[in-house]
């Protein structure tokens, strides 16, 4: 459910909360097959109060996430070995321990 995935990101309803973490923009998506059109998709961009001075490494399960969905729309194999590759945030045993 899209509600229940945003909400779990950190974006909330269009309130205007000042504390979500993130805003839903509009893009502009380029197929690969240029025969087809470019369509319009939602992304997340950090609000300037949550952005980090560097970038951390995303969680395992946004990353299974998103290769999952390259899988499933068949991407470039290239593109899925690149998310395949990507290095994901892993937390030392103890603060897992601690958590």
């Amino acid at each position: 459910d899209y509600e229940k995935v945003m909400r779990s990101e950190g974006v909330a309803a269009t309130d205007g909360n000042p504390n979500q973490t993130y805003d839903e923009i509009v893009v502009t998506a380029i197929p690969y097959n240029k025969n087809h059109p470019p369509v319009q998709a939602v992304a997340l961009r950090a609000r300037s109060h949550a952005r980090l001075k560097k970038d951390p490494c995303p969680s395992p399960r946004y990353m299974n996430i998103l290769r999952e969905g390259a899988r499933e729309l068949g991407l470039k194999p290239c593109y899925q070995e690149f998310l395949n590759k990507h290095p994901v945030q892993t937390n030392s045993p103890l603060l897992r321990k601690i958590a």
